[in-house]
């Protein structure tokens, strides 16, 4: 697991507006169980919610999940085999999701006895990672983890939709950061004080999916 820093430090990258040293502050003077906390959810959710698209879109089968430790552990008991196909999914990911939260909960727990920790000034004290996953446990994340690299992220379909919203944002964002489209008024007033290319980034980043294509198609010519 990452250090106390870098996780911080992951937060930071959300909040460009504020300067990292005085958000790190910030963060150090809260409690930080609850940051740890956040981020180990966080990377539960990425993957069941991965395994999940993974296995409705088809871009993973069931047969390739089943050589991972962790996807058998957390299906291999209780009936599992008996659910019809097109629920294994869902109890699939559901179960993966107990045993994650489960294991973080108790080895998280085993820490804090452990080490004695009291109050905050003890968790901030204590230089290490506290809420964490199982050694065991944590092998098994992190090979699923690249099989998801490797089988879903690196998928050749996902891989052709990726460069194709990369030229979509490329060509958007130039159309507006050259002054060749014409951009709401607030982001005109942006693009005074800032200057277009940052008025631009922020208004494409804000974009919805489906506006961002419309915008595309619009500017484009595509139909």
């Amino acid at each position: 697991m990452q250090s106390h820093h870098n996780k911080l430090t992951r937060l930071a990258n959300y909040y460009d507006d504020v300067p990292p040293g005085e958000l790190l502050a910030l963060f150090n003077s809260l409690q930080l169980l609850e940051i740890a906390v956040t981020l180990v959810a966080d990377d539960i959710a990425y993957i069941a919610h991965d395994i999940d698209d993974g296995l409705y879109s088809a871009l993973i089968l069931p047969e390739q999940l089943a050589g991972q430790a962790l996807w058998g552990e957390a299906t291999g008991g209780d009936g599992f085999a008996a659910f019809p196909d097109r629920l294994k999914r869902t109890e699939g990911v559901r179960r993966l999701i107990n045993l994650l939260v489960t294991d973080v909960i108790e080895e998280t727990r085993s820490n804090l006895v452990r080490e004695n920790i009291l109050t905050r000034e003890a968790v901030r004290g204590f230089g290490g990672d506290l809420v964490r996953f199982s050694a065991g446990v944590e092998k098994k994340r992190a090979l699923l983890k690249d099989f998801l690299f490797r089988n879903f992220y690196r998928h050749p379909k996902v891989m052709t939709a990726m460069e194709e919203a990369q030229k979509m944002l490329s060509d958007v964002f130039l159309a507006f950061a050259e002054g060749g489209e014409n951009m709401p008024g607030q982001y005109q007033n942006l693009a005074a004080a800032f200057g277009r290319k940052r008025a631009a980034a922020d208004y494409v980043a804000g974009m919805t999916d489906r506006f961002l294509r419309e915008t595309w198609k619009r500017i484009s010519g595509e139909k």
